[in-house]
């Protein structure tokens, strides 16, 4: 019964947050610029060093191993496609769903935890503000565009590095790479890479809101509430990743 309560509550937050995107389109609500810039630094511009190192330690270790199957097999034309692939549909989209759901996902759950125990929530009600257009709204926005980015940077990273390490350290010349690693994306994979950022991103707003709005007036429900979203959004994004290899029309 408590998981069906979330389900409805998570269709809640959607729907309310659509209704705002569309009174904003259709010039009946205005666009709240400020929060908007500030979620967009926040998820965005904060996590860009976190996610460059990750994007740099993945793409050196897939070159030292990738040198080392080519030492054992120097068939480079083989080895391309397959880690281009990998990186762009595969380990960028995840590393960015999981690190976003580590930093905006919980962060959102705790602070709605925090209003919730001090009672802003209901303050914020009574005043007419809807809590979820006023907090949930402006974060979905800004962490759907930033995960798109972060992802295509985060590939950037690893390609360039790991480029760069089969050519220094395996001599993979780079007319080569060039021509080879592109034959591995198709329309469809080039689709799936796209939609897996925006997919992750709003579940893991899904999940922060429903668990932070649920955290009631304990005291440790801010960490509680933190701790449910990171777990859940972690498991839920790598289902949702697995669902993609099973059914997707590659």
């Amino acid at each position: 019964m408590l998981r069906l309560e979330r389900v409805g509550l998570a269709g809640l937050v959607l729907a309310r947050c659509l209704s705002l995107y569309w009174c904003i389109i259709w010039g009946r609500a205005a666009l709240d610029v400020p929060a908007l810039a500030r979620e967009l630094r926040r998820t965005g511009l904060e996590m860009l060093p976190a996610m460059t190192i990750v994007a740099l330690v993945v793409g050196a270790s897939l070159g030292h191993q990738g040198t080392a199957l080519l030492a054992r097999a120097a068939l480079p034309g083989w080895l391309l496609p397959g880690i281009t692939f990998t990186v762009i549909v595969e380990f960028a989209p995840l590393l960015t769903g999981i690190l976003v759901a580590g930093r905006a996902g919980v962060a959102l759950a705790a602070h709605l935890a925090r209003l919730q125990l001090s009672g802003e929530l209901d303050g914020l009600r009574v005043c007419g503000i809807d809590p979820i257009e006023f907090s949930v709204a402006p974060l979905l926005v800004a962490l759907m565009m930033m995960s798109f980015a972060l992802s295509i940077w985060t590939s950037l990273i690893m390609l360039l590095v790991l480029f760069g390490w089969l050519y220094i350290n395996a001599q993979v010349p780079v007319g080569l790479m060039l021509e080879m690693a592109p034959r591995a994306l198709s329309i469809t994979a080039l689709l799936a890479a796209a939609s897996k950022p925006l997919l992750f991103a709003l579940t893991s707003v899904l999940l922060a809101a429903v668990y932070g709005i649920q955290a009631g007036y304990a005291s440790d429900g801010s960490g509680r509430a933190a701790t449910q979203t990171l777990i859940s959004a972690v498991t839920l994004i790598l289902l949702l990743d697995l669902g993609f290899v099973l059914w997707w029309p590659w």
